[in-house]
Formats: structure tokens, sequence, C-alpha cells
């Protein structure tokens, strides 16, 4: 399949495609309602950053065959794209060095190692990207992997007490949301956030918080994925996902 779509890139590389400002946000668009076209695009841009900036390239694919790990109806691609993904992780740790990478970067990094198993691993980058001066959305998507982390962490204590540190990190991750509103590409931000939303949902699923239920949160994600200016075809489908895999679960 990666093969097919490598093959369509070839055919419109060779009609000197430029990325635009116009062209990226309509590609953003693409892949955030996941549809092939986003993703054949995406491909292309990979192919023309890798001579310039192979680590940004190999970070930029990650994210993107992470992005289209619930490409629907082919579901049962999903253990395909987080193996691409996963490979391309790789391949960006081997490159990365201290100073390289950007905060939206850790962020990609962290999240899919997280995904993979590697929450030690995750952790390093979610807190380097902390330290690179991110806008709020970004800094919310950092928060709520240390929060993803922590609770990774709680598995693995002998004691049955809740870490505190979890329901902490979710908190500051979510009282965001004003600063996150105020960015400049609200719509983008917005987006992000409801990403935070949903991950936040299952972090606080069957958690003693005193503060705000997961059923509350996931009602914000979900208003968010039905806004008409901000919401896609792949925002609503994660959110209907996430109540099938908690169901299941």
């Amino acid at each position: 399949m990666v093969r097919s779509f490598e093959l369509y890139v070839e055919v419109h590389e060779r009609r000197s495609y430029v990325m635009t400002t116009e062209s990226a946000i309509v590609l953003r668009n693409r892949i955030w309602s996941l549809s092939f076209l986003g993703l054949a695009f995406g491909i292309l841009e990979t192919r023309k950053l890798k001579e310039s900036d192979p680590l940004g390239a190999a970070i930029k694919r990650a994210s993107l065959f992470y992005s289209y790990r619930f490409l629907w109806p082919f579901f049962f691609l999903h253990p395909i794209m987080m193996l691409i993904a996963k490979r391309y992780v790789f391949l960006a740790m081997k490159m990365d060095n201290s100073t390289l990478l950007d905060h939206g970067q850790c962020d990609v990094i962290g999240t899919i190692l997280l995904r993979l198993g590697f929450p030690y691993e995750a952790y390093h980058y979610l807190e380097r990207g902390l330290t690179k001066n991110p806008p709020p959305h970004s800094k919310a998507l950092l928060t709520i992997g240390l929060a993803e982390y922590y609770a990774e962490r709680e598995k693995g204590k002998v004691s049955p007490e809740e870490d505190p540190s979890v329901l902490h990190a979710v908190l500051a991750a979510l009282s965001l949301r004003e600063q996150i509103e105020q960015e400049e590409d609200r719509v983008q931000a917005l987006r992000q956030f409801q990403r935070v939303l949903l991950r936040a949902t299952k972090l606080l699923l069957n958690r003693k918080t005193g503060h705000v239920s997961a059923k509350q949160i996931y009602a914000e994600a979900k208003l968010l994925a039905n806004d008409p200016q901000i919401g896609t075809r792949g925002m609503r489908l994660k959110t209907r996902l996430l109540v099938v895999r908690l169901l299941h679960f």
C-alpha cells in the first residue's frame, strides 16, 4: 500500500508540485480529515524535505503515518501504520542531538514512543519539549503526554494508591484552554487541544478527581469535533472510536 502511494506521489512530482502557504493549509486539512490525498501529498512533502532536513522529514513521516493509524474503513492497517511510524521515530532518534529538535518534534517523538511502549524514553522527549518555549497548545500536548507517562509509571507500583502526578498534569494541560483560544491560528490550536481532551478522557476514567469527570471532558471534545469551523472527519472518527475502545476494554 505504501509503495502504491509513493508511485502516486512520483506522478505528481513530475508536475513540479510546490508547497505554498495555501497548499500547506490544504494539506493540513486533508491530513486532519484522514483523506488519501493527505497521505499521498504528505509523503511528497517529506520526500522533498528529506534533501535539506532529513531529521525533520523523518519526524514528519512518523507523525503522518501515526495520524493515519485509524484510516477509515481500513482499520486493519493500524499495526502497519504504527510499524512505519516506529521505523521513522527510531530513525529520527538516531539522527537527533540535544539542540536540533523543536517543541513540536519532541511532542511527536514522545507521543509515539508512549504508544509503542517506551514510556521512559518518551518522558525525556516530552520534558525536553517543555524547555523549548512551546505555544499553549503544544505545551498542553506535552503536559498530557507527561500525564500518560505518570499513569504508566503508576502501573508499576506495588501500592494501589493513585499517583497524584497524573491528575496534576491533566489539570495543568486542561487549564491552558483560555490561552489556546487566544492563539493566532485558533483553529489549528483548538484541533490540537481536542486531542488533549480525548487523552484526558482516558486518563480520568475511573479516577477519583474531585474536579472534573471524564464524561465532562469527553463532551467538550465532542463539541469541538462537531464544530463546523474546527471539526474534521478525522476528529469525529477518533472521538467515536474512543468510546468503542473504552467500552471494549
